[in-house]
């Protein structure tokens, strides 16, 4: 059963912010700073559905599912990145887009009742602050008004910790040293893809509800081995022994290095994968 009271913050990756404050500003925003944000144009947002299975009373385990992507694209041009503290770091173009990509999961019968329902939004940004989620939930009730099931307590923004996205949207002056202070157009950006994200997950969830269709849900982990290293041995060794024993017992037993890899999949009940999440950094932050 899904409990919409309280949702954790963790790092998730996708497989398939203003405070009322305002943004703290770390240095003077000049035009440079600002940067150019690359319009959608031609690069029309496509949200995937996942496909469904129709309701069994003899499953109790299928759920409302519903999952939407967003555009979260900021400023390819003359901006700061985020992740490496590097101030000649700075956009020249841009590879490919950054996305927003929700998932939304209830345990409702015929409805999406709060209480019931949690949402994860997986943003391509190196981290996410708790600003975010309020402002794409305020930009969200623009939308939709305020007949709609996600709230701050079942609703968790969360960042793939890339180091390669533009930067200067945190609420605090010290995250935007390296980019010359807040870049407003960055954060828009970020507030518009996580809401419309969002937006095309509950449409998602209201058409499986409409149809009487269900999703599987399925947690899987394992020991992904030789894939990652820990970059500062030195420091990890500082860390208490019974801490480093428990952290090297995980997977293969790499010294300093936790290999298990989990994966949440949301599949169409017949073996068939449609979507899901996996933890990707146990240090990334999310609200």
């Amino acid at each position: 059963r899904i409990s919409g009271s309280g949702v954790t913050a963790s790092m998730m990756t996708a497989v398939a912010m203003p405070a009322a404050g305002g943004l703290t500003r770390g240095g003077r925003t000049s035009g440079k700073v600002s940067g150019r944000r690359l319009g959608k144009g031609n690069h029309a947002v496509k949200h995937r559905r996942l496909r469904h299975v129709r309701a069994s009373a003899s499953n109790p385990e299928e759920f409302i599912v519903g999952c939407g992507t967003g555009d979260v694209t900021g400023p390819i041009d003359g901006v700061g990145m985020m992740g490496y503290a590097k101030i000649g770091q700075v956009t020249r173009g841009m590879w490919q887009r950054q996305w927003a990509r929700a998932f939304l999961v209830s345990s409702s019968s015929d409805s999406l009742d709060p209480s019931e329902t949690v949402a994860v939004v997986v943003v391509d940004a190196c981290m996410c602050f708790p600003n975010l989620k309020t402002a794409a939930l305020r930009a969200l009730a623009k939308t939709r008004g305020i007949d709609h099931p996600l709230t701050e307590a079942n609703t968790c923004v969360c960042a793939t910790h890339t180091h390669a996205a533009p930067g200067g949207f945190a609420p605090f002056g010290l995250y935007n040293v390296t980019t010359g202070g807040a870049v407003s157009v960055a954060f828009d950006a970020a507030v518009e893809g996580v809401a419309e994200a969002l937006d095309a997950a509950l449409d998602d969830a209201t058409d499986a509800i409409g149809r009487r269709s269900r999703c599987a849900l399925s947690l899987t982990r394992a020991t992904l081995a030789g894939a990652a290293v820990n970059r500062s041995m030195h420091a990890y060794r500082r860390n208490p022994a019974s801490e480093r024993a428990e952290v090297d017992s995980l997977g293969s037993g790499m010294e300093g290095v936790d290999e298990t890899l989990t994966v949440l999949r949301m599949g169409d009940g017949h073996g068939g994968a449609d979507g899901g999440a996996e933890g990707a950094h146990g240090g990334a932050d999310g609200g």
